[in-house]
């Protein structure tokens, strides 16, 4: 009987833990340069960086989008599947030029206990939320957050690239490159706004991170201008990746706090 209920409390131990890791969502490419003609198979990581905890039905995903040459799009992916936590779809490329994709998500719920909701916070840089937990006397307090998650990738097709890679594809959160990545990669530094329901916001908590080959990503934070722009300078190469978490609270109809997530995600050679 006491091994069973060792059992049990294991096993509840590392389903909260797949709670607290299964945070971000990424468009992580093998490869962000590829040749025209090419099918693109796209991975969809729901976890890390560098794992994913599980695979996305394609019932949740709320918007597919395009950016080619300045006009976006509402593709159809190809072949939506899971292989084991991973998902996978594929996207045919037409011409060369520099591309942005994204995948945004249909809100969800998740209820957390205090402890693992503020640890939530801390980790994602939320530090306003955190702060007023603190305020109120709340960080004892568990939380009901409605979430949803918005991610983006900017990959290179050939060798000619696209001026116009700096236009919003119309999520409800979204990183947006003020500068083509695949100009001067590492003899300078990137732009990128942060939009919230089409509105830069200031103050805002980003993190960005490197990754080579399989070690742990570098990642270091910025706080987003008046026009919500941060600027970091490129100093390797590797996957690379810009995120927020924009979270306000709520207080009705059951839900504490909602979020929108964003992320980006590129490759420099």
């Amino acid at each position: 009987m006491k091994s069973r209920i060792a059992l049990v409390a294991l096993l509840l131990c590392f389903a909260v833990a797949g709670v607290l890791q299964a945070h971000d969502m990424f468009l992580k490419l093998d490869s962000y340069f590829l040749t025209p003609g090419d099918t693109l198979r796209v991975p969809l990581l729901n976890g890390t960086f560098t794992k994913s905890e599980n695979a996305i039905d394609f019932e949740r995903v709320r918007d597919v989008a395009l950016l080619d040459t300045g006009v976006v799009t509402h593709p159809a992916p190809i072949a939506w599947h899971a292989e084991h936590d991973t998902t996978f779809f594929g996207l045919a490329l037409k011409r060369e030029g520099t591309y942005v994709l994204g995948v945004a998500t249909k809100p969800r719920e998740l209820r957390l206990k205090a402890a693992d909701f503020n640890a939530y916070l801390k980790e994602e840089g939320i530090t306003d939320i955190l702060e007023r937990r603190k305020k109120l006397g709340q960080l004892d307090k568990s939380a009901t957050e409605r979430y949803a998650k918005n991610v983006k990738a900017v990959f290179q097709v050939g060798e000619a690239t696209t001026a116009n890679v700096a236009k919003p594809l119309g999520f409800p959160a979204e990183i947006v490159p003020l500068d083509n990545p695949y100009v001067g990669q590492r003899n300078g530094a990137l732009r990128f706004r942060c939009l919230v329901d089409g509105k830069p916001v200031a103050g805002m908590t980003v993190l960005a991170g490197s990754q080579r080959g399989h070690e742990v990503p570098v990642e270091h934070s910025f706080v987003s201008d008046a026009q919500g722009v941060v600027t970091m300078r490129i100093t390797r190469p590797g996957h690379w990746y810009v995120k927020f978490v924009r979270m306000v609270p709520v207080g009705r109809g059951g839900i504490d706090y909602e979020s929108k997530w964003a992320t980006l995600t590129f490759e420099v050679r």
